[in-house]
């Protein structure tokens, strides 16, 4: 650069020594220098250096940061002699959102409201802290997602039972109503009157489940007690079948109830109503089918908040079977499903 500089004056050395003084100002000051085109571009150093001063990080200077106690934690000195850490700002981590880093620089939302904070030190940086935060807004969400499907798988299982339950006493009436002494077909059609209209069950976690129960009601109106007992308890297979057919692979433990819980209430529900039936049948022995409703309704009241007084339950079962009439003891069984 020194040598083209040289070459590029000597030739103007020269004229001061041959031409005239009145040239002097012109050549002493050489040829005017070229300025840059006006579309011309600075420098790239010039413009990050230009870029670097405009954007300069500002916000709460603080002299750490940490996340402890699932909350994000900024801290200061405090103390002329013996300094010691005070906390400036601390947020919880389940409600922040958004955070953004550049070095010393970490700016994040929370309740709506946006929060930026400056490392004192440039040296320092909050890169650590925030991939740690990160992390842990990562975990969070996860476990967030998690309860809400729990939650929502909850709500479509009582959902089930709720939509099913309906269609488990009609049957069980029509049973009953069929070994009376005298059967009364306009009772028995009167306890029915919503199979007039198929029960289509459909939810976002669970298999979709359809009842057809124009057969059943065909026969009913027919007054043929053989094709209605069949069709009736067809009703019931198409329900148990329902439960019993969820997969366990797809359970979730930490939704209550869950698909074991469920079927347990349904089972439950079906021996319920099964010994009222046997006990007006005249079946005698029904002790297996007592010890197995009492199995269910203990897992229920170990695993859930469904408890039902067994004891209470077996008699108004008794009382049920005298009277006819399941409703009694329905209602003190389906009452601890609210309780879920």
């Amino acid at each position: 650069m020194k040598q083209q500089i040289t070459q590029k004056t000597q030739p103007f050395l020269t004229a001061i020594t041959t031409h005239s003084v009145g040239a002097l100002p012109v050549l002493l000051f050489g040829r005017k220098k070229k300025e840059p085109p006006p579309n011309q571009t600075a420098p790239q150093d010039a413009q990050d250096a230009s870029k670097q001063k405009r954007h300069k990080p500002t916000g709460t200077k603080v002299a750490k940061c940490e996340i402890a106690e699932d909350k994000l934690k900024f801290f200061d000195t405090k103390g002329l002699f013996k300094k010691h850490w005070v906390i400036v700002k601390e947020f919880p981590i389940a409600e922040v959102s958004e955070p953004e880093c550049l070095e010393n620089w970490l700016g994040f939302k929370w309740n709506g409201a946006s929060y930026v904070f400056v490392l004192k030190r440039k040296k320092d940086s909050f890169v650590k802290v925030y991939e740690q935060l990160q992390s842990a807004l990562d975990e969070q969400r996860k476990i967030r997602q998690q309860k809400e499907k729990a939650a929502l798988r909850k709500a479509e299982i009582l959902a089930a039972l709720n939509a099913v339950l309906p269609a488990v006493d009609a049957s069980f009436d029509v049973l009953l109503g069929l070994h009376k002494k005298r059967v009364d077909w306009s009772q028995i059609e009167e306890c029915t009157k919503t199979w007039a209209t198929p029960l289509s069950f459909r939810a976002q976690s669970l298999p979709s489940l359809d009842i057809d129960y124009s057969k059943a009601a065909e026969a009913i109106k027919a007054q043929v007690a053989k094709e209605t007992t069949k069709e009736t308890l067809s009703i019931l297979k198409v329900v148990h079948s329902y439960f019993m057919g969820l997969k366990p692979e797809d359970d979730m433990a930490e939704a209550t109830p869950n698909f074991e819980h469920a079927k347990a209430i349904l089972l439950s529900y079906y021996t319920l109503n099964d010994l009222i039936l046997a006990k007006v049948v005249g079946e005698k022995d029904s002790k297996k089918e007592a010890d197995y409703l009492e199995e269910n309704l203990k897992l229920l009241s170990d695993e859930t908040a469904f408890k039902v007084d067994a004891s209470a339950l077996m008699a108004s079962i008794d009382v049920a079977a005298v009277k006819v009439d399941a409703d009694e003891a329905r209602r003190l069984f389906l009452g601890q499903l609210s309780q879920l």
